[in-house]
């Protein structure tokens, strides 16, 4: 089978070069790194690198940036694509991940309808009918601006009509290629659903999942096969250290997230020299 690895990344370059690297030992590889980033990567005929979108954390800016690396892979069309992040770190082989999706048309996509539970003041419907920033602003002056600007919005333009039936979930989705090709038929066909997304909160969580309750006759299980601890609090998942790494041994996941060589490096080659135990 054909399996796309599509990667978005911005930072820690040796973090990502040496994911690639690897993946790139069996897979096709796409990366979109962020057009600001001074990330240096090598291109050759298994590595495609894209730099088209300054992408800030909950911008819609994240959401193009995944549709270029689908696109761009689309062109060649795979059996399998994954949409992880410059700093996952495999969990398994990658004989093992071929071996996963081998026959599979599963699309594995973390899935909530909105609203739910278990997504504190995240999962109600004020993040589709409500206006927001852009982008959440990286000092205090940002911020405030951001603040204002959201106010204005919403008090001018008042609440977006519920006109989708919202679902929700982890941006890193494994879609079949089956999945791929109906999804751009629906953008293409609906091109007012991606500026559906402007001035949503965290759309890229929202985006996909949506989408692909659009397009019917798909089997969806609720897991993004990546091992994430949330147990850091806040909107951002904890960085993994050495003391997780019992956790990520026993996990079934096929990728985990998120690493940090300035934080940890012991932790990053410990998981790759047990990748390349599994390989040998």
């Amino acid at each position: 089978m054909k399996l796309a690895i599509l990667i978005v990344a911005h930072k820690d370059a040796n973090l990502l070069n040496r994911l690639v690297v690897h993946l790139a030992e069996d897979f096709d590889v796409f990366v979109h790194i962020d057009k600001r980033s001074d990330v240096a990567l090598e291109e050759n005929e298994r590595v495609t690198v894209l730099r088209e979108y300054a992408v800030d954390w909950g911008h819609i800016n994240l959401i193009l940036a995944m549709l270029a690396l689908l696109r761009s892979a689309h062109t060649r069309g795979y059996d399998r694509y994954l949409i992880i992040s410059g700093q996952d770190i495999p969990l398994k082989s990658n004989a093992q991940i071929t071996e996963f999706f081998a026959d599979n048309t599963i699309e594995y996509v973390d899935f909530r309808r909105l609203p739910c539970d278990g997504w504190p003041d995240e999962g109600t419907l004020d993040r589709v009918t409500l206006y927001w920033p852009d982008s959440f602003g990286k000092n205090k002056l940002a911020r405030l601006y951001q603040a204002v600007k959201r106010h204005l919005m919403n008090a001018l333009l008042g609440r977006r009509p519920i006109d989708y039936e919202f679902h929700g979930g982890a941006v890193w989705v494994n879609l079949s290629g089956v999945c791929v090709s109906k999804l751009f038929n629906y953008l293409d066909n609906n091109p007012h659903y991606i500026e559906r997304f402007r001035f949503t909160a965290l759309a890229d969580e929202i985006f996909f999942q949506t989408a692909l309750h659009q397009l019917g006759d798909l089997t969806i299980v609720s897991d993004c096969l990546r091992y994430i601890d949330w147990t850091a609090g806040g909107n951002h998942p904890k960085i993994l250290v050495m003391d997780d790494l019992l956790k990520l041994e026993s996990s079934t996941a096929l990728f985990a997230r998120k690493f940090d060589s300035m934080v940890d490096e012991q932790i990053v080659h410990a998981v790759y020299e047990k990748l390349a135990e599994n390989h040998g």
